[in-house]
């Protein structure tokens, strides 16, 4: 054979049969493939992977082939900027809420005991500095439940 941009000759190499296969196995394997078919079975296997035809693009995917189509590298370039900036400055909120939550906890003066209608008897030792928990958040305490009388400990996180 010869290749066909340099004009030099090669001899492809056969196929050899897998280190396992049976002498009957060797009759199938198949000793030459030409390359459209090499590629129209790798492209079936990705596809097979991916169940079925091509991905389907993610919104962002979909925005960055536009912009690039549209406008060239800086096109991508510019949706780049526009993800990484929100994705920062999220982290640079969080970060601020973190902070002024723990800034703000407070361990309490005047340990006080409140009982409640149900007669559940509980202390503040730590009043915390977050935001307020609204119907729905869910909250972590780290809490002593004892028995009056006995002082038996029940619960202690």
């Amino acid at each position: 054979k010869v290749h066909r941009r340099t004009g030099a000759s090669f001899v492809r190499p056969p196929r050899l049969a897998p280190a396992h296969a049976s002498a009957d196995d060797e009759e199938n394997i198949e000793e030459n493939i030409s390359a459209a078919e090499a590629a129209r079975r790798a492209q079936q296997a990705v596809n097979t992977k991916k169940g079925g035809g091509a991905r389907r693009a993610d919104s962002t995917d979909a925005v960055a082939t536009f912009l690039t189509r549209r406008f060239g590298i800086a096109g991508g370039l510019a949706w780049l900027g526009v993800l990484t900036f929100g994705v920062v400055s999220e982290q640079l909120k969080t970060r601020r809420e973190v902070r002024e939550a723990v800034e703000n906890t407070k361990d309490v003066a005047i340990v006080q005991e409140v009982t409640t209608a149900s007669g559940l008897k509980y202390t503040d030792l730590r009043v915390g500095g977050g935001e307020i928990p609204r119907p729905g958040y869910l909250l972590a305490a780290n809490m002593i439940v004892t028995i009056e009388g006995t002082n038996e400990v029940v619960l202690d996180t």
